[in-house]
């Protein structure tokens, strides 16, 4: 029996790896223009390479955890956000800010597009492991 348990669980990984991430492209109305969404890649990148962000409003970690089924935004400017979600309905979810600048960069490349003639990309990228990212435009920010 414990052979079997073993083998479901590398097997199940094997799967997880092969098939990676989704990626599901927004419609171009909802899409982040594109100067901006490379502006949210740097901030990522800089937070990845630096620690974090020092100076009066104190320390932002490399890394970010979020609770069961929430997200929390990672950059929220110039009608862009970018968010992350833990999608496992059980687990505490600890990401670093590599993986966050990965996805924003696979979802950029793959939904790149252009509406009224301006660049613009966004979408959701789903993982196997219950996380998941989404770049939109949002008058919000």
């Amino acid at each position: 029996m414990r052979f079997v348990i073993q083998f479901l669980a590398i097997f199940v990984a094997l799967i997880a790896m092969v098939h990676g991430h989704t990626i599901n492209c927004a419609g171009r109305a909802i899409a982040a223009d594109a100067l901006e969404y490379r502006a949210a890649i740097m901030h990522l990148r800089f937070i990845e390479e630096h620690g974090g962000l020092s100076g009066p409003g104190g320390h932002l970690p490399p890394s970010e955890g979020l609770e069961p089924n929430t997200c929390e935004n990672l950059y929220c400017s110039r009608d862009t956000n970018v968010r992350w979600c833990n999608d496992d309905p059980k687990y505490h979810k600890i990401m670093e800010y590599q993986h966050f600048r990965e996805g924003a960069i696979a979802i950029y490349d793959a939904c790149m597009t252009s509406y009224k003639g301006r660049d613009v990309s966004g979408g959701v990228i789903s993982h196997p492991d219950n996380w998941s990212m989404i770049v939109q435009k949002d008058t919000g920010c």
